[in-house]
């Protein structure tokens, strides 16, 4: 007897191996969506690190930090409306990945925001408090945070489908907020903010419109079955 493996049994280890790698191995639309989501926090890095910031480097990247949190906010708003459209399901994958994306660059942007305030507890509480913009923006992080601890599928297990879809719901509400405080902050340059009003607005539409239809289909079929 043999203590070596035959030719066949080791042709099916490296089979079973190579498919367990293709199951752990992560698909392009995840790779693409984590690579969108990182790729402003390192631009960022690269413009502090060579300078190009300018004198008030901290303040820069405060305001730099926000506008892209907003803009892969609105990308993962984006994917449901366009996997409609185009009829990629598997687009979805990626909203989770962006949505958790938006949220470390909003923790990014208060952290950069505390820094430019010298992390004075007691003066950023009263700039909270004192300034409408930055009381919607506070609110909004707040909200985004608890989206960004449930987006697992253990939440969805602990919460269940009914309770997690109402609290992930309120992204629409979080999204208007996040504007909200973009366009109190722009006021000079009112385009981005009132581009975002719009895109929002045609989301929140398609969504409402793809559920009206779903449940019209449904009901329009209860009466054939009942004939049955």
């Amino acid at each position: 007897m043999s203590n070596g493996m035959s030719a066949g049994e080791s042709s099916e280890l490296i089979a079973a191996g190579s498919a367990a790698m293709r199951r752990r191995a992560w698909p392009p639309e995840k790779v693409v969506a984590l690579a969108v989501a990182v790729a402003p926090a390192l631009w960022l890095a690269g413009l502090d690190a060579s300078g190009e910031l300018g004198v008030r480097a901290v303040h820069q990247a405060v305001r730099i930090s926000g506008d892209w949190a907003l803009r892969i906010l609105w990308l993962a708003l984006l994917i449901s409306p366009a996997r409609r459209i185009l009829g990629a399901p598997r687009r979805l994958r990626a909203r989770r990945i962006l949505g958790v994306g938006a949220f470390g660059l909003t923790t990014l942007h208060f952290g950069l925001y505390a820094l430019d305030q010298q992390f004075d507890c007691s003066r950023i509480g009263s700039e909270i408090v004192l300034r409408v913009y930055l009381a919607v923006g506070a609110v909004a992080t707040v909200a985004l945070a608890a989206l960004a601890a449930t987006s697992n599928d253990q939440a969805i297990r602990h919460l269940g489908s009914a309770r997690w879809n109402f609290l992930h719901g309120s992204i629409y509400a979080i999204a208007a907020l996040a504007a909200v405080h973009f366009l109190l902050r722009s006021r000079t340059n009112t385009f981005e903010p009132m581009l975002m009003f719009g895109l929002l607005a045609w989301v929140i539409g398609s969504s409402t419109g793809s559920q009206a239809t779903c449940r019209f289909a449904g009901s329009s079929r209860l009466p054939s079955r009942r004939r049955r």
